[in-house]
C-alpha cells in the first residue's frame, strides 16, 4: 500500500461530555465496570447536542489501483434517549457518502467484483474514470441514491459484524 491519506474529524462535539467519557474510558480501558449512572448522562448529553463525524479524505493506492472516500454522518440536535434505547440513533442520522474504486482493484478481489456489478445493475455505482463511485445522501439511516433506491445504513456494517461475531 501507498500514499495513504487519511484526514478524519469530529466536529459540534459537547465538549464536557466528550472529555468525560474520555476520561472514564482511561481510568477504566475495558468499560465493563464502569457506573452506568456516569456513563448515561454524559452520552445522553452528547447525543442530545449532535454531532458531526467525517471522513474528509481517506485515499490509498495499491500499486496502481486506488480507493478513494469521503462521508459526513450527522447525528442531529435533540436526539435523545440514547442510553436508555440505543436504536434511536440510527434513523436519526444524516449526511452524505461517496467512494471511488478504480476497476484494477476491484477485480483484484473476485467478492468485491462481484458486488460491484450487483451495484452497477442496480444503479446505486456508477462507472466513472476507469472504475467505479458511489454517491449517497444518509437520511434517516438509509442510503439514499440518486435513483430513489434505499438501502438501510446498517448493511454496510452487517459484514464486519458477522465476521467479528464469527471470529469469538
Amino acid at each position: 500500500m501507498s500514499d495513504l491519506n487519511v484526514d478524519f474529524a469530529m466536529n459540534s462535539l459537547d465538549r464536557s461530555a466528550f472529555e468525560g467519557l474520555v476520561s472514564l474510558y482511561r481510568s477504566n480501558p475495558s468499560l465493563a465496570h464502569a457506573d452506568i449512572n456516569e456513563i448515561a448522562p454524559l452520552i445522553e448529553n452528547l447525543f442530545a447536542r449532535g454531532f458531526q463525524v467525517s471522513m474528509n479524505d481517506m485515499h490509498f493506492k495499491i500499486a496502481e489501483e486506488e480507493f478513494k472516500s469521503k462521508w459526513l454522518v450527522e447525528v442531529p440536535e435533540g436526539t435523545e434517549n440514547v442510553s436508555r434505547d440505543p436504536s434511536v440513533v440510527l434513523p436519526a442520522l444524516q449526511g452524505n457518502m461517496n467512494a471511488y474504486m478504480s476497476q484494477g482493484m476491484a477485480l483484484a478481489h473476485p467478492m468485491l467484483a462481484q458486488g460491484v456489478d450487483e451495484l452497477v445493475v442496480m444503479d446505486m455505482i456508477k462507472e466513472k474514470d476507469a472504475g467505479y463511485e458511489l454517491d449517497a445522501n444518509i437520511e434517516g439511516g438509509q442510503l439514499v441514491f440518486e435513483n430513489g433506491q434505499q438501502i438501510p445504513l446498517i448493511a454496510l456494517f452487517l459484514p464486519l459484524l458477522m465476521g467479528q461475531s464469527m471470529g469469538q
